[in-house]
This record gives C-alpha cells, structure tokens and sequence, in this order.
C-alpha cells in the first residue's frame, strides 16, 4: 500500500504464514500488517487451546472442553494432535512459535471477517495478539460489489451461479456431453459415516457417469440454517458496500497508516 505520490509503502500487508516479511519491514521502518484468513474465532479459540494444551491433554476424549471468551463447549477431538498430545517436540511447535512472533512484532492484523459476524469476539481476538485489528471482509465481495455495481440490474449472485447449473443440465437435453446425469442427495433423515459416502463417490466415479451431489438440510434445523445463511450473506455485503461496517474498518486503517506517516515524517 503506497501514497500515488511515493513509491515508499506505507505498509506492507503480508498473510500470516509470511513471517519473514517483519525482518524486510524493520529494514525499512515500514509496519508490517499480519492478514489472518482464519476469521476472529477461530484464532481466539486455537489461540487459548494452545495455552491449555496440558488441561486439554488430560481430559477424556468425550469430556468437553470449556476455553476462555469461546461461548460454546467444545470435545477434546475437535482440536489437532498438537493441541492434546502433549508433546514438547511436535514439529509445529516451532512453526507456530515463529508466526506468534512475528506477529508479536507487527503494527497490527487485517482479518476477512466482518463486525456483524464476530464483532463480539474481537476484544478476546486483540488481547490475545496484543495488537488492535481490523474487520475488512469478506474480501471476495468488493470485486463482485464493484462488478454488480457495473452491470447492475443483471441479476444478484446467487442467481447467476444457481443458472450456472440449469445451463450445464440444459445442455445434457441439447446433446452437448453424455446426456445422463444422476442426482445424488441423502437429505439429513439418516447419518452417513465418511467411509459409506467414500464408497459412493468411488462407485459413482466408476461407473464414468455425470452427477450432481446435493446436501440437504430438512425439517426446522435447515430452515433455520438457510434462513440464517441468506441473513449473514445480505449483512456480508452490506459489511463491504460504501459505509458498511467492513468499509469504515478499511477507511479507518488507511488514515491510522497515514497518521503515523506523518508523524514519523
């Protein structure tokens, strides 16, 4: 990120798996920005999983497992090896301790995450890493705002990849491709172990024939959970639009970053 007069960046934003890029922007005196893919609650929960790795290596594989600022519980097998087997030498250890390090010494973290989604969190989330964070997501949607925004009246999202599929299926009638196509879906009546739905994907894939696989959620429980979905996505790209929640975080960083520019100038 530079001034459009400079070629001198005001920062550099480097995903968190990028540790070595603090050592390139202490050269420079240029702050390093941590960008976090995990979202905020995830981060705090594998955050305080790995400060209580002996708690959690001691209890049960059943019994659950109560973490600071997580508001549910969660099974000792939720978590990776790393976090219950105890052992001093498991060859992350070093991994992770070199990216709490460097995120240590950065200036702060973007997250692809959103206010309306984790906002509660975000306090834990600071504490934890000592450093403030900003709320710029769900990045994928800026493009496709901005596009919308170009061919507006064409038509929302969900729509244009829901005709994606009618298109493909149209096509089978047309003669384009083998014309069979066989529609896979178990609904959620009955619980299908992952070595029953290996054998069927194996067995489908054999036999060399088209298919389109549907998980379905019925009764109340999947009302609920599309109607929850469609309400996080309207506020997702409500989060992203001009003066959105993740729109203000963005134009709150840039004059942070533009401050101390001149500050230290």
């Amino acid at each position: 990120m530079c001034y459009s007069d400079s070629t001198t960046p005001i920062c550099v934003i480097s995903d968190m798996f990028l540790p070595w890029t603090v050592d390139s922007c202490c050269l420079f005196d240029i702050p390093r920005i941590v960008f976090s893919g995990m979202g905020v609650l995830p981060t705090v929960i594998v955050g305080n999983a790995s400060s209580h790795v002996p708690c959690i290596s001691s209890l049960h594989h059943s019994e659950p497992v109560n973490l600071p600022s997580v508001p549910f519980s969660l099974n000792k097998t939720d978590f990776p090896d790393l976090f219950w087997c105890a052992d001093d030498k498991h060859p992350m250890l070093p991994i992770l301790s070199e990216l709490q390090q460097a995120e240590y010494n950065s200036w702060g973290i973007v997250v692809n995450s959103f206010e309306e989604l984790e906002g509660d969190h975000v306090d834990a989330f600071e504490y934890q890493k000592e450093t403030r964070a900003w709320l710029v997501g769900p990045l994928l949607l800026h493009d496709q705002i901005k596009q919308d925004l170009m061919n507006s009246g064409s038509g929302n999202v969900d729509q244009k990849q829901t005709s994606q599929y009618i298109e493909w299926l149209d096509q089978k009638t047309e003669g384009v491709g083998p014309g069979n196509v066989i529609y896979v879906a178990f609904g959620s009546q009955s619980y299908m172990t992952d070595l029953q739905m290996e054998e069927i994907a194996l067995g489908l894939e054999m036999a060399g024939e088209q298919f389109i696989w549907v998980e379905l959620m019925r009764g109340d429980q999947g009302k609920k959970a599309r109607e929850r979905a469609r309400e996080l996505g309207r506020k997702a790209r409500q989060a992203v639009e001009k003066g959105g929640s993740s729109d203000k975080k963005l134009d709150e960083l840039i004059e942070c970053l533009t401050s101390r520019q001149k500050n230290s100038s």
